[in-house]
């Protein structure tokens, strides 16, 4: 997925840009999100301290998920150290849960305490990043404009800001390491079927591009401001998909870390295996030089036997 060193400049028109700290050096891109913490099937510390001093103790499957992410943070950080990097973090949405639909699958309704669980389960990931990007996620599950990870992105020391006083994103635009990136929670578009699925995030980056594209016959400075890479969640494939689209965009949506739940039953997509993880990059002089996922298969369905 190598992208030749392209010159574009953004503007600060509709959405807020954060520029690259440094084009010099070597730059790791990484992105993960769909934890869902609180949610009984969600990516959560081992255990969750109440308001009332009582503790909330994690399952098998919840220790489970945990010891993943720990690996999934410490293989970034031995990135970070092997190529000397600069860390770049993307958490692109339903970072927490709060989940009014079904309050059955969740662990507390106390928004106080799904704060605290979300900071310690940042907190690994925090710690070998240089720069954090906190995508907002939807209401159902982070309460509006993205309550909880306006909370998140606010407590976190590194986290990058949308504007001066907000701290959070609906759209991250960044351009790192001579390349540009988009994450946005949703993707434009989405597939869920056997012959669909893996298109999916081609076509969302087709989708992405040809906005550009359409916009720069009024404006020929979209074209600079056009992503190379993409971010996306909220689907819950069953693993991480990436594909290229127009204009050479690639698109990555990508696997949660939360288990099926009783609404991915209802709809047919909780008898599959899933997949949890995320992806990182390496990016430098306007190229991606090395990329690749990094993905647990969970649970997998065992047959009853006579």
């Amino acid at each position: 997925m190598e992208r030749p060193a392209i010159e574009r400049q953004h503007d600060h028109g509709q959405a807020a840009v954060a520029s690259d700290v440094s084009e010099k050096g070597v730059a790791l891109a990484v992105a993960c999100a769909d934890w869902h913490t609180n949610s009984k099937v969600g990516l959560n510390p081992p255990s969750l301290l109440s308001e009332l001093g009582s503790r909330y103790v994690v399952g098998k499957v919840g220790r489970a998920l945990w010891q993943c992410w720990l690996e999934f943070c410490g293989e970034v950080q031995a990135l970070k150290q092997q190529y000397k990097a600069t860390v770049y973090t993307f958490l692109v949405g339903d970072l927490g849960d709060r989940n009014k639909k079904d309050p059955s699958g969740i662990i507390t309704q106390v928004e106080a305490e799904i704060e605290d669980a979300m900071a310690e389960v940042a907190d690994p990931i925090a710690r070998v990043s240089d720069h954090v990007f906190v995508c907002r996620g939807t209401e159902t599950h982070v309460g509006p404009n993205g309550r909880l990870e306006e909370w998140l992105a606010r407590d976190l020391d590194n986290a990058e800001w949308y504007s001066d006083e907000v701290a959070s994103w609906w759209v991250v635009d960044a351009r790192i390491g001579g390349l540009n990136f988009q994450a946005t929670h949703r993707p434009p578009v989405s597939g869920h079927l056997p012959w669909t699925i893996d298109q999916a995030a081609s076509r969302a980056a087709s989708v992405v591009a040809g906005s550009y594209l359409d916009e720069a016959r009024r404006d020929p400075s979209a074209l600079r401001r056009m992503p190379h890479i993409c971010f996306w969640a909220h689907v819950h494939p069953p693993r991480g998909l990436q594909g290229r689209g127009m204009s050479d965009v690639w698109g990555f949506v990508l696997p949660p870390w939360q288990l099926a739940t009783s609404y991915a039953h209802h709809i047919g997509k909780g008898a599959g295996p899933r997949n949890v993880g995320g992806v990182w990059l390496l990016v430098e002089n306007g190229s991606v030089v090395d990329w690749g996922w990094r993905q647990w298969p969970m649970r997998p369905r065992q047959a009853w036997k006579a």
